[in-house]
């Protein structure tokens, strides 16, 4: 992933009782998985670059809501790509986009700052020059995930929506 991923078990062990559970919910040197941004750069640079997933045009959004990593202040590729995106959906939708139409209805995205967590800093947009306005008016040169809402979500009994993580370890090669 592009990260050690070792962990210090010291750190993890130190100062424990016996018989006392520990839950972790950050561990150190891994945030090419365990950040907004690690994440999609890991993901799409597995998917860039695993033969089978080229072969057969799969790739990182066959998987995950689009996402873009936006630099504020800075007009790049990625930029422009999200520019493209957002306005072939308003137009009545993109051969890229691999969410159902049922989720580009409304063409809502979320923004959040790369650097926080839990929920905090979130906005949902629907309007071009809004996002950009927002994006415009952000410290300069600060990540900023912007991705495609999922518009008609699966939802618990009690109409609030959830999500799952799951982690894997892998504690040894097939070789």
């Amino acid at each position: 992933f592009g990260h050690s991923m070792y962990v210090k078990f010291d750190k993890i062990n130190g100062n424990r009782e016996v018989g006392r559970h520990v839950v972790l919910n950050h561990l150190e040197n891994i945030k090419g998985i365990s950040t907004k941004t690690g994440l999609i750069k890991s993901l799409k640079r597995f998917y860039k670059n695993t033969s089978r997933a080229v072969e057969s045009d799969y790739g990182v959004f066959d998987s995950t809501p689009t996402t873009f990593l936006i630099l504020s202040g800075c007009e790049d590729n990625e930029h422009y790509s999200f520019l493209q995106r957002f306005k072939d959906i308003a137009m009545g939708g993109s051969s890229k986009e691999k969410v159902p139409s049922k989720h580009c209805q409304s063409n809502l995205w979320l923004i959040k700052p790369a650097a926080m967590n839990q929920g905090r800093g979130i906005e949902i947009f629907s309007n071009l020059a809004e996002i950009k306005s927002f994006l415009n008016t952000r410290p300069a040169h600060t990540y900023w995930v912007v991705q495609k809402y999922i518009e008609k979500p699966l939802l618990f009994t009690n109409s609030r929506k959830f999500d799952i993580r799951v982690w894997a370890v892998i504690t040894c090669k097939n070789e």
